[in-house]
């Protein structure tokens, strides 16, 4: 009996993190750019303060995304080694 990974609902569930982060990715930059327009007329020392606050925020979410993307990317390697893992050790034998 051999061992068989489901690497194609791996490599779904990739491309469902990978679509999902995009989407946050676009959703944010919209709201992000409604953010900066709002705070552009303010006076200076206020748009210092708000961009104090809000700029990490910015940079945690960003981090986030790219840390799914990353992952995404990971999981389709590993499906590709499962495959010429499997691939090898049905040959082994």
């Amino acid at each position: 009996m051999a061992i068989s990974y489901p690497t194609d609902r791996i490599l779904q569930t990739a491309a469902k993190i990978r679509t999902n982060a995009h989407n946050a990715i676009d959703q944010h930059n919209r709201h992000w750019q409604q953010v900066q327009d709002c705070i552009s007329p303010l006076p200076g020392f206020m748009q210092s303060l708000l961009r104090f606050v809000l700029e990490p925020h910015d940079k945690r979410l960003r981090e986030s995304f790219q840390w799914q993307l990353d992952y995404a990317d990971r999981l389709e390697v590993a499906a590709g080694r499962l495959v010429t893992l499997e691939g090898q050790i049905t040959h082994s034998f």
